[in-house]
């Protein structure tokens, strides 16, 4: 029975654990619909987006195609 109980804690812990990284990785998706749908307005707000975002193709090519100025703000190894 201690067995049972300590392999339950242990799988209830990964679960929380596991929780808590998908509530993470929603906010992530949710700020970066945020910046899609800025660039989409303003390429050239790119300037101001988080430097991993900068390093993203998709996000990058949304940005210049708002405004081609924009790739001025990309990651050095997207130009």
């Amino acid at each position: 029975i201690e067995e049972i109980v300590a392999n339950s804690c242990e799988v209830l812990e990964k679960t929380q654990q596991t929780l808590e990284k998908l509530k993470e990785l929603e906010v992530l998706i949710k700020e970066k619909e945020g910046v899609v749908a800025l660039l989409k307005e303003d390429g050239l707000a790119l300037k101001d987006v988080d430097p991993a975002l900068k390093k993203n193709k998709a996000i990058v090519m949304i940005a210049v195609m708002q405004n081609g100025l924009a790739l001025e703000y990309a990651d050095q190894s997207l130009k």
